[in-house]
């Protein structure tokens, strides 16, 4: 007939290809808990407990797993070995990366791209750290790598280089100072009282309360913003209780392709990896901008990216981990991933409300959309053991959109999540994640590209917001009229949208007809 012509030229624009139709799953998450620094549980030991909790998570054997990606800044080369021999030594690629505060999304960053390559259906993405104490630089005899940085803060912004304190080194004094002062230009630029700091803290320490696998975990009851602002003070408008403890700890995710997810009828635990991006230093990183050194353009720039890739608004996103450092970069995060618009972040932190779970766990939400911003507790209640933190993000924000964070899962159930984590000299990385089989999705620019001719638009996204339920093959609903000839992205072995099957599916692709 006429249609088999068409059909037969869909067929082959649609076809995977890993630059337009190749996704990527995480199934299986792990953590040990944070401590202190000196813990004395040694990395080899936390890393491989990491690594053992998110492939128990993901029902994989070590021996199925294809490659393996470990972060970490403060051990020897090969550390990742060393961790991973105790899991067995299978022969597989091992590779170690380090990215400063980022090492652990760059990690996932890593992993997601192996995956992609079509070389592997399961890479281990294993972030650990074994910290003295604070921030350093090893190898102080040769060129600082952050050297540029450094300069550009004293000599172009006028931050003067002392030590914050004796029991500080240079370069913790100078990350103390960078967002003590980029919150004091964001504060008198907008108008913004410099308590706000306090109060996002306490947020961050209350949601963090109940997190078993967090530093600053207790039974007592969270501090006040009055008390964290009567804190001993470290520069400028930071107290400690505004700044994250450096620490002890490891984290772990599984990722495999979509062709695993399918042959292991993994759907109903599987978390779509849906964009993620990562951007360096740029020109804007050394202008008069003080936010913009400490990573605010960056993170804009890497959001904007990761949400084009994902296909999502702003206004679609239920949770976020952000890298709070220090509470002032939350405050700057507010806008870079476009949560509010810019100059709106006191207003966005302002429209705020206290709700309480089923369990009778505590979490504010923000904003108009009321989003969640660090369920966890964020840097500031797990603490920062810096090669896990971007992968300890990731483990929180998996159980959250599978709904098995337990006395912290948020409810309802977010389908989809952001993830920020930043790196001085590092980078920022931006990551959004789905819930499992959460919605039909709109396409990526690519997929788009591709399928032009067969897609009519994506039509009213109210009106289909419903999950899959766990397992469920088709969405329960009525189909919006103004959907029909809409492309779907609906997941793997999934051939209906609201009970109207596709036409010409392809492994849970194709246009409602």
């Amino acid at each position: 007939s006429a249609v088999e012509p068409q059909l037969a030229q869909f067929q082959r624009c649609a076809a995977p290809s890993p630059s337009v139709m190749s996704h990527i799953y995480a199934v299986g998450a792990g953590l040990v808990p944070f401590s202190r620094p000196n813990s004395g549980r040694g990395y080899q030991a936390m890393a491989s407990g990491a690594a053992r909790a998110a492939l128990a998570d993901a029902g994989v054997s070590y021996k199925d797993v294809g490659a393996c990606v470990c972060t970490y800044n403060y051990a020897a080369p090969t550390a990742g070995q060393a961790a991973l021999y105790d899991l067995g030594m299978t022969g597989i690629p091992i590779f170690n990366s380090n990215n400063n505060c980022s090492s652990g999304s760059t990690g996932v960053f890593l992993g997601r791209s192996l995956l992609l390559s079509g070389q592997y259906d399961v890479v281990l993405c294993v972030g650990f750290e074994e910290m003295d104490g604070g921030l350093s630089e090893p190898f102080a005899e040769k060129a600082s790598p952050t050297a540029r940085q450094f300069d550009h803060m004293h000599d172009k912004l006028c931050i003067q280089k002392e030590k914050v304190a004796d029991r500080m080194n240079d370069f913790t004094s100078g990350i103390v100072k960078l967002f003590a002062e980029a919150g004091t230009e964001y504060c008198k630029r907008h108008g913004v009282g410099e308590e706000i700091f306090a109060e996002i803290a306490a947020k961050n320490r209350l949601h963090g309360q109940t997190n078993e696998n967090a530093m600053l975990a207790s039974k007592k009851p969270p501090p006040t913003a009055e008390q964290i602002a009567a804190s001993p003070r470290l520069f400028g408008c930071l107290t400690a209780g505004m700044a994250a403890p450096t620490g002890d700890g490891a984290a772990a995710v599984v990722l495999v392709s979509e062709r695993w997810v399918r042959e292991n009828g993994s759907e109903a635990k599987a978390v779509e990896l849906l964009g993620q991006a990562i951007v360096s230093d740029t020109e804007e990183t050394f202008s008069n901008s003080i936010a913009a050194l400490a990573g605010a353009s960056q993170a804009a720039s890497a959001a904007q990216k990761a949400y084009a890739q994902a296909g999502i608004r702003p206004a679609d996103i239920g949770v976020v981990e952000l890298h709070d450092c220090f509470s002032p970069n939350e405050l700057l995060m507010y806008e870079a991933l476009q949560l509010t618009a810019p100059g709106t972040a006191a207003d966005f932190w302002r429209e705020r409300t206290m709700v309480k779970n089923a369990h009778g766990t505590s979490f504010v939400r923000q904003g108009p959309h009321g989003v969640v911003v660090n369920p966890s507790g964020g840097l500031e209640s797990k603490g920062h053991p810096i090669g896990a933190t971007g992968l300890g993000q990731a483990a929180e924000l998996i159980s959250q959109l599978r709904g098995t964070a337990g006395w912290r899962q948020l409810e309802p159930k977010p389908q989809i999540a952001v993830q920020h984590n930043y790196g001085f000299n590092g980078g920022a990385v931006v990551t959004v994640w789905g819930a499992p089989m959460a919605r039909p999705r709109r396409m990526t620019p690519l997929e788009l590209e591709a399928n032009k001719k067969y897609a009519a638009g994506w039509g009213n996204t109210g009106e289909f917001s419903m999950a899959f339920a766990p397992g469920a093959a088709t969405l329960k609903g009525a189909l919006p009229k103004d959907l029909r000839g809409t492309f779907f992205r609906n997941g793997p072995g999934v051939m209906e949208v609201f009970g109207t099957p596709l036409v010409h599916p392809i492994d849970g692709d194709g246009l409602v007809g």
